[in-house]
């Protein structure tokens, strides 16, 4: 199974009329995860171009499974932040509308309906006033069910690829090695092999993101760029989701600000026998 995770340490600030009209999901999902939901699943282009790029992000947006009325239980959750340590809540920030239920954090386990990612489930994860800021990627490999050491197979998992966006630029695989020496009772233990760009290429001064893109356009690079077609889909696909939310009148949940969400984003994904990545 596959985690994206964009998490906020940061509350609304000072986009109480924006946000408050849009939701996590519209301000984050549809833009943000799903764009890398689409860049670590699509196949490769054929020329590493805008168009090609595009096509095949396309052919993954069009791929993903509808969240529907019957679907929205078991595969979205939506939380709103309340007072926490030091912090207020989102209906005591500045300006708030203390009557609204707009979500501030959201859940999804999505779907891609084909033949190389049929059965992979992908959660998706994003929120505001959460523990720290975060971007990631974790990939949790199936377990081969073939054990060539004497231990538990219930203790062994899968390997896993991270790979951390922010607050490093990293990529990290860990992988269940057996320990050094002669004691035939060592048990495997997970090892990570990592490479953290900022360390290896000794890199001071950064571009942000914003600055890359401003290159991009300045060089006519136009590969991170998303076409119309992109931008109908991922909308069609949020506001679908957000359609059947209201419909069937799921709760919306709490959590407290600094927190890492509402324990029911815990149960969604423990529910398909998986659980959130953590150090």
């Amino acid at each position: 199974y596959v985690e994206i995770t964009a998490a906020e340490s940061v509350g609304i600030e000072d986009r109480w009329g924006y946000f408050d009209g849009m939701g996590q999901l519209r301000d984050m999902v549809q833009s943000h995860l799903l764009q890398l939901l689409c860049l670590i699943t699509m196949e490769p282009p054929n020329r590493l171009n805008d168009q090609s790029i595009r096509s095949e992000k396309v052919k993954v947006l069009e791929a993903l499974k509808p969240i529907n009325k019957e679907g929205i239980e078991s595969n979205f959750v939506s939380a709103q932040y309340t007072d926490g340590k030091n912090k207020v809540g989102y209906i005591s920030e500045e300006g708030a509308d203390i009557s609204s239920d707009t979500e501030t954090f959201v859940s999804i386990k999505a779907e891609i309906q084909n033949w190389r990612w049929k059965g992979v489930p992908f959660y998706l994860r994003t929120g505001k006033r959460m523990t720290s800021k975060m971007t990631q990627i974790v990939i949790h490999f199936k377990s081969d069910g073939h054990y060539i050491f004497d231990q538990d197979n219930e203790s062994l998992k899968g390997n896993t690829l991270i790979i951390s966006l922010h607050p490093s630029e990293s990529i990290s695989l860990k992988v269940f090695t057996k320990p050094h020496g002669v004691d035939k009772h060592s048990t495997l233990r997970s090892d990570p092999m990592s490479l953290d760009f900022i360390k290896t290429q000794k890199l001071l001064n950064i571009p942000s993101g914003y600055q890359s893109l401003l290159m991009d356009i300045l060089n006519g690079n136009q590969s991170l760029f998303l076409c119309k077609e992109e931008v109908e889909l991922a909308w069609q696909w949020c506001d679908n989701a957000l359609e059947a939310h209201k419909k069937t009148n799921q709760e919306l949940y709490f959590y407290p600000a600094g927190t890492n969400g509402p324990k029911e984003s815990e149960l969604l994904i423990q529910s398909n026998g998986h659980e959130w990545y953590e150090e």
